[in-house]
């Protein structure tokens, strides 16, 4: 029989949304590598729990604030939030099963989804490059270091993710789906 997380008790829907919420700030504010972080892996993983547009805008959008509000606000905040909450959709449509592969393959795309909106964020709030094709691309290029450790990070956290919702979640509930809608 399958479970699904609509049969859990609204409080434990709240508790859930306010724990991810709480994993997103944490998870941002304790990174001492630039952009190595398990921010992306933990979106991935909230689209597949929350099927509502509203509810996974809300949780991107409070972490981001709150976080940003301990970290400082910036000229492509904008861009960021855009990227997060675009990763988080595209998600949703990707992310059909969750297996190893399709959780791995889901993460890399939300990777490059983030990068591309957030440098061009970059590109145009922050007036450190030419507007122009070849400033747009000096941006990107200037932005793979961050890439490499967001991918990296990504990969490893989502892994870690996929482990732990796999033989701990999945076991508690008897589910092999984890949505809320």
């Amino acid at each position: 029989m399958i479970k699904e997380f609509n049969t859990i008790k609204i409080s434990t829907r709240y508790l859930i949304i306010l724990f991810l919420v709480f994993l997103l700030v944490v998870s941002r504010s304790l990174s001492f590598i630039p952009n190595f972080t398990p921010t992306i892996s933990l979106i991935v993983f909230a689209s597949t729990m929350f099927r509502n547009y509203y509810i996974l805008a809300s949780i991107v959008i409070v972490s981001q604030l709150i976080s940003d509000y301990f970290l400082g606000y910036y000229s492509s905040i904008f861009f960021v939030y855009l990227g997060y909450i675009l990763l988080a959709f595209a998600s949703k449509f990707i992310l059909k099963e969750i297996n190893f592969v399709s959780i791995i393959g889901t993460s890399i795309i939300s990777v490059f989804i983030f990068f591309l909106v957030s440098n061009y964020g970059v590109w145009q709030m922050m007036n450190i490059y030419e507007y122009s094709l070849s400033g747009l691309i000096e941006c990107y290029i200037a932005g793979i270091p961050f890439l490499k450790y967001s991918l990296i990070s990504t990969l490893l956290y989502s892994t870690t993710m996929y482990v732990l919702f796999r033989h701990i979640l999945f076991r508690y509930l008897g589910t092999k789906t984890v949505i809320y809608k």
